[in-house]
């Protein structure tokens, strides 16, 4: 049996020895082109790699003649050719729960940053040093934050992260509403259609994947049906929000804010970047310590269940 490590994935020794009894294991700290992936995938069973630093393509997959199964180290597969592993017979497993709490705390930090404006107040704390009291108004001051106490969150994708961040809404005292293509039910969470997130939220995060479906999901309509008041929070996959529309909006007041963890278009030019009513985070939700050991567990557990032909976490 041939493992292929072509990412880093956070292993540690105990992780390698427990690989190393599974059978011949190569590491490559870092794989990113295609070229490199077909050479170094050549002779591989069994093969972890992360998707969002080396896509799996149908050409990568073609090319490996040998293998059989890939552990991704992330949760997200948008980054993954399904239909050419399956036609491949490829099984394919993800990480789906290591990153539940790093990436909902990650929302409620972006969350209380937005509405009590921290950035903001950071930023001219650090020009001219004050106390708020020193403002000539303080009722129409636009530095004036909201409790989020008896305020409505709305959550659009109820899965693991979603009905983690829902706990923690419901302990800070909040209302609790929530969308899910799939059925879902959960105590104090009052499930209603997607335009009534949208519509009778205060604060409206996004914890669903990336597809077809939900490619562009918050657009020019979607946010105009929003509160004047509300913010968005993205920390799920950038190209679920259309850029040009949300930069619109916050320009223009349609709604008040956002968070952002992860941006469709990734440089110096994207307007978002300009704004002062918008904090964006470098794709950092999940990047905690407890994240490390969490991927390095799941991907040996993965690869151990696979082997006792027993898969897990299997997505193809």
């Amino acid at each position: 049996m041939n493992i292929a490590v072509l990412n880093e994935c956070f292993l540690q020794k105990k992780h390698l020895t427990k690989l190393r009894k599974l059978g011949k294991v190569r590491v490559y700290p870092t794989t990113k082109s295609e070229k490199e992936a077909i050479d170094r995938l050549k002779n591989a069973d069994v093969a972890i790699i992360h998707c969002s630093l080396l896509p799996i393509t149908a050409n990568i997959l073609k090319h490996a003649n040998r293998l059989k199964y890939v552990s991704l180290a992330s949760t997200g597969f948008d980054l993954v050719d399904l239909k050419a592993a399956k036609a491949s017979k490829i099984t394919i497993s993800n990480l789906p729960t290591y990153g539940t709490e790093a990436v909902s705390e990650l929302a409620f930090a972006l969350i209380f940053a937005l509405v009590r404006k921290v950035t903001v107040l950071d930023r001219l704390m650090r020009r001219k040093p004050f106390e708020i009291n020193s403002i000539k108004d303080l009722i129409t001051s636009p530095y004036v934050g909201f409790n989020l106490v008896e305020k409505t969150l709305g959550i659009i994708g109820l899965g693991r992260i979603g009905s983690r961040v829902a706990e923690i809404a419901k302990a800070i005292g909040m209302n609790v509403i929530a969308y899910d293509i799939l059925p879902r039910k959960m105590a104090g969470v009052r499930m209603v259609k997607f335009e009534n997130v949208l519509k009778d939220s205060d604060i409206v995060t996004l914890h669903t994947p990336l597809t077809s479906e939900t490619l562009d999901l918050i657009g020019e309509k979607q946010l105009k049906i929003m509160k004047p008041q509300a913010f968005l929070i993205n920390t799920a996959r950038g190209k679920l929000v259309n850029t040009k529309a949300l930069y619109k909006a916050l320009k223009n007041k349609i709604i008040s804010g956002a968070g952002i963890d992860v941006l469709a278009e990734i440089d110096k030019s994207n307007p978002l970047l300009t704004l002062d009513n918008v904090i964006i985070t470098p794709h950092s939700a999940w990047y905690t310590k407890e994240s490390f050991e969490n991927i390095a567990d799941t991907v040996v557990a993965n690869i151990e269940a696979y082997i006792k032909g027993k898969p897990i976490n299997v997505i193809t």
